[in-house]
């Protein structure tokens, strides 16, 4: 009878252990020989596991404008903008996330932001393409500079001013289609030392003579794009204001 009541008892306490869910322990003994057991903790996330990795002093959100703010998802690369209004100007390569600035490998705005500020993304060399939004009316001086693994920048239908060096050192940089209808200037050296051979320019851009001087100073534009009966207007503002040699306007 004893054994019988012994078995069953056996049964009901492998039956309950069945039930309840595995978890990892580890063990680890204090100098006077007693064993402590500790639970495993959980895998942390991806985005988790990399912040980790990077240390305290590189943060990867905060703000970067009055009402602006970013965040940046490590596991990914990819830098998100959220809010409106301007960004900050930045001097050289003091961004707050140039700690990271190899990380970032793409970019996403979100809501209406008017501005890329100056230095935004100096030295950004894995970020390989980027689409500037509608509400954007200015890329800031040296901008992009030295994103030499850019290679594409497309969008920006509301841009009425690309500053200096906006994309100056962006070597590897072949196409640049800029949409806006509004574009005011372009400002002195700002493709110097890209890879761009053709650039890209709407009929009905408001572009003047003024505004593209010593633009194409130091670049490899050898071909500026416009639509038809606009040829000889750019063919004048291009060639007679010192942008550059050799520069054919093309319709």
């Amino acid at each position: 009878m004893k054994l019988k009541r012994l078995l069953v008892s056996c049964v009901a306490v492998a039956m309950t252990v069945s039930l309840v869910p595995a978890v990892v322990f580890a063990s680890e003994s204090d100098e006077s020989g007693n064993t402590t057991v500790i639970e495993a903790a959980e895998p942390e996330t991806k985005q988790a596991e990399a912040v980790a990795k990077l240390g305290s002093e590189s943060p990867v959100s905060g703000p970067c404008g009055k009402n602006i703010k970013y965040n940046i998802d490590v596991s990914t690369g990819v830098i998100t903008f959220t809010g409106s209004g301007t960004m900050y100007n930045f001097k050289g390569n003091t961004a707050p996330w140039a700690k990271l600035k190899d990380k970032i490998t793409g970019v996403t705005f979100r809501g209406s932001i008017t501005s890329i500020g100056n230095y935004a993304f100096y030295g950004c060399t894995n970020l390989k393409a980027i689409w500037i939004p509608s509400s954007v009316a200015t890329v800031g001086e040296g901008a992009f500079y030295g994103c030499k693994g850019l290679k594409s920048v497309t969008g920006g239908a509301g841009l009425t001013m690309i500053k200096t060096a906006a994309f100056k050192g962006c070597s590897a940089l072949t196409t640049c289609k800029i949409t806006s209808t509004k574009l005011k200037k372009i400002g002195s050296y700002a493709f110097k030392s890209s890879g761009l051979k053709t650039l890209y320019i709407q009929k009905t851009s408001k572009l003047t003579k003024a505004g593209v001087k010593k633009s194409l100073k130091g670049s490899n534009i050898k071909t500026v794009k416009v639509k038809k009966g606009k040829k000889l207007t750019y063919t004048f503002y291009f060639l007679k204001s010192n942008s550059g040699k050799g520069v054919y306007v093309k319709g």
